[in-house]
């Protein structure tokens, strides 16, 4: 496990601090040209991020925010701020008992290849290719995903990484299901939560 995850991760008291929740580039973006929030829009995440609850992978977009499962509920998010020097929004994710197993084992061994995704929606307008998030309407939850759009994993945001592995490190792609898989002997949970 790295120095960070252990120093950030609190078995006892089932919190990891400090994760990123969304950082002000994400790659993702319908035109290709990947998106871009607005100071104002991390600001009112931060807002409306306090309390909100974080689920094992996405739902699909056309289910997004309707009532997930809630085998899929993994913990809420605390402490949610905005962070202008790095233009992020960080926060304190309190893991539900039964969940915190494999939660935090993937937090201490895989935190570059997880991170925390936030499904929200709204007011977007078009800079070139590049979709710029100028004010958020409504946030559903912060979810825990394979390779986030906006993180390098649960604790770095995309820049650092970059900056720290400039040749890019190793690309990983591994499914949360398949993880998910191997760690839980619960099959039916298991498979519940995909």
């Amino acid at each position: 496990a790295s120095m960070l995850a252990e120093a950030r991760i609190s078995k006892a008291e089932g919190v990891i601090r400090g994760v990123v929740l969304l950082n002000k580039n994400s790659v993702n973006g319908a035109a290709g040209g990947g998106r871009e929030y607005s100071e104002h829009a991390m600001q009112q995440l931060a807002e409306k991020a306090e309390g909100l609850p974080a689920y094992a992978n996405h739902a699909d977009k056309t289910e997004a925010f309707k009532p997930r499962d809630i085998r899929a509920a993994i913990g809420v998010h605390k402490n949610v701020r905005f962070d202008s020097s790095k233009q992020r929004v960080t926060s304190d994710l309190h893991v539900a008992e039964h969940q915190r197993d494999w939660v935090f084992s993937l937090a201490e061994n895989m935190p570059n290849v997880i991170g925390l995704s936030p499904v929200a929606r709204g007011l977007v307008r078009m800079r070139g290719n590049t979709e710029i998030v100028e004010e958020l309407a409504a946030v559903r939850s912060g979810d825990l995903v394979s390779d986030p759009a906006t993180t390098k994993g649960l604790f770095e945001h995309r820049e650092e990484w970059r900056s720290a592995n400039p040749t890019g490190g190793i690309n990983m792609v591994i499914k949360l299901d398949d993880i998910l898989t191997a760690l839980r002997e619960d099959k039916a949970l298991t498979a519940a939560i995909r």
